[in-house]
């Protein structure tokens, strides 16, 4: 059937009104009802095709976009870091020579950085953290935030171990000043290395083990004792630190052999290092110091009664100030 119009349009707007609405009325019908051709009824039922269009999207299923990167690679990225950073802090604060990383803390910093780049993409594509896929990529988010806080943990205590067992082992000595002096040379990273690491270890305490791969389970696991490890010597060692730093009046008295005259300081400074637990790749030097400051008192007259009474706590050493050795790599 012919379509005719008065005017181009009127013939524009039947076709509109014919299209949107889907209807199958005839032209003719619209046209014998005469209705009015008024643009702004065209207008409207514009404006409410668009808001369908606009809630249809809304709710259509998002094919899951695909970052740039080599997903498996950067997981095993991340595994890796995180197995050598941590390795590496235990055997600086140890003592033991460092093999030289194959890696940039920058470099682990970016690993982290595309991992969180994928698990945002995969959240806003799936729209639940219950979907298994999205697990799996948060697990291996949290392993590199953990490998990129060791990486720089490692920064801080670059050569930093080596002069915190040089402070502990003045502290045994009864060279109180050179000790501090020492320690305060490196105190600010010690407690910057401290703070990534404890970041580390809160970052894998968040993995599910359940979602990650079998093998890298046992990796994952081991890194998070060193971690741990190093973690409560750093604490320990600065505890110790602090200790000295609070009575290093007292502690020079001692030294000296001289009484401090009155008990009740003995008292506090024999409480606050027994408080001091050897541990960790720092066990011996921890040890050695503590147990020179519970001596000292335990020779004062003064506080050989006190040093009795509240006895000598080692619980929490790693037994009779042996040297500690660290374990193997996973590689």
């Amino acid at each position: 059937m012919s379509l005719t119009c008065r005017s181009n349009l009127g013939c524009f707007e039947v076709k509109i009104i014919y299209v949107l609405l889907g209807c199958n009325l005839r032209f003719e019908v619209v046209r014998k009802e005469k209705l009015p051709l008024d643009i702004s009824v065209v207008f409207s039922l514009l404006a409410m095709v668009l808001a369908s269009l606009y809630i249809i999207y809304s709710y259509w299923p998002i094919v899951p976009s695909r970052p740039n990167i080599n997903v498996l690679e950067e997981y095993v990225k991340a595994v890796m870091y995180l197995n050598k950073s941590a390795l590496a802090i235990e055997s600086e604060l140890a003592g033991y020579p460092i093999q030289a990383l194959d890696f940039t803390p920058e470099e682990a910093v970016t690993n982290r950085n595309k991992l969180e780049m994928y698990v945002d993409n995969l959240s806003h594509a799936y729209g639940s953290m219950d979907t298994f896929i999205v697990q799996v990529a948060r697990s291996y988010l949290y392993v590199a935030e953990a490998s990129s806080n060791s990486s720089l943990a490692l920064v801080s205590l670059n050569n930093t171990g080596k002069e915190l067992k040089e402070a502990l082992a003045l502290l045994a000595r009864c060279r109180i000043d050179e000790a501090l002096e020492r320690y305060s040379e490196i105190e600010l990273r010690i407690l910057n290395a401290t703070y990534q690491i404890e970041n580390a270890n809160n970052a894998l305490s968040k993995v599910n083990k359940a979602t990650v791969a079998e093998n890298h389970v046992s990796i994952i696991d081991s890194s998070q004792e060193r971690l741990w490890k190093s973690l409560n010597s750093l604490r320990n060692a600065t505890l110790l630190m602090e200790t000295a730093r609070k009575y290093g009046s007292l502690l020079k008295i001692l030294c000296s052999g001289n009484s401090p005259g009155t008990d009740n300081l003995l008292s506090n400074l024999l409480n606050d290092a027994s408080k001091v637990k050897a541990t960790g790749p720092l066990a011996p030097d921890i040890m050695n110091a503590r147990n020179a400051i519970i001596g000292l008192v335990a020779r004062n007259p003064a506080g050989q009664e006190r040093q009795i009474s509240s006895g000598q706590s080692s619980s929490g050493d790693q037994g009779g100030g042996a040297g500690y050795v660290p374990p193997s790599s996973d590689d």
